[in-house]
């Protein structure tokens, strides 16, 4: 996730992409990903009331305090690997951040109904990610995961160019490969997790009209990772 927190010190170009980033795209992005995590949740979990959750690597926490709006019940506490800069402590937005090593997950297990990890875990270094995930199923219920699957060479390089264009400029890396939904079962499987992939097309770029075909709505996915067994499919 685009972060605020990310990076102290930006250059020109930093800059450039991120004014890029936020002029074309980002409050459509976030906009439409709220629409589908709310919709999943809400199939999940109905009308239950309170609901406590994790957003890892929550860069600017836009889509999780989005949740909080639309379900007064649902609370979210909030961890990412860089410190929270000085002008935004005290900020209510951030009340209930913590900073973690990207790994370790700070909480108890089992505190959480869900954790949610969006478009966090291909910019995890390799060695680090069935750490990572195994935390996660271990400090929440299950794990709602949206990210990208590539399906070839030019896939690859596209979803590359688009992570350059909305991350690079906040400090945070651009991965050489992205998750099949093959390799990404195998890595949930190393944690003795299931992956259920739940929407397998999210729209995310029609607004750029013809510019907008050249991104491909199935490289993006919603799904759910749990311990042991499927939760089934949701159509």
């Amino acid at each position: 996730m685009s972060s605020p927190i990310s990076k102290k010190r930006r250059t020109l170009l930093d800059s450039l992409l991120v004014k890029i980033h936020q002029r074309t795209s980002h409050a459509s992005r976030i906009s439409r990903l709220t629409d589908s995590i709310d919709t999943l949740v809400r199939k999940l979990y109905g009308d239950a009331g309170e609901l406590h959750a994790l957003d890892i690597g929550c860069g600017d926490m836009s889509i999780s305090a989005g949740l909080s709006r639309r379900r007064p019940g649902l609370l979210f506490d909030a961890i990412d690997i860089h410190d929270l800069p000085s002008h935004l402590q005290g900020n209510p937005i951030w009340n209930r951040y913590k900073k973690f090593d990207g790994v370790n997950i700070p909480f108890e297990d089992r505190v959480f109904s869900f954790g949610l990890m969006c478009d966090v875990l291909h910019h995890v270094p390799e060695a680090m990610r069935s750490h990572l995930l195994q935390e996660a199923l271990r400090a929440c219920d299950i794990l709602i995961i949206k990210d990208h699957f590539e399906n070839g060479w030019f896939s690859r390089h596209m979803l590359r160019a688009m992570d350059f264009v909305g991350n690079y400029g906040y400090g945070i890396s651009v991965p050489k490969r992205y998750f099949t939904e093959s390799s990404l079962r195998e890595l949930a499987k190393q944690t003795d997790g299931i992956l259920d992939v739940k929407e397998r097309r999210i729209d995310l770029y029609s607004h750029f009209g013809v510019m907008g075909k050249f991104f491909n709505p199935e490289w993006q996915f919603l799904g759910v990772i749990q311990k042991g067994v499927s939760i089934g499919r949701i159509s």
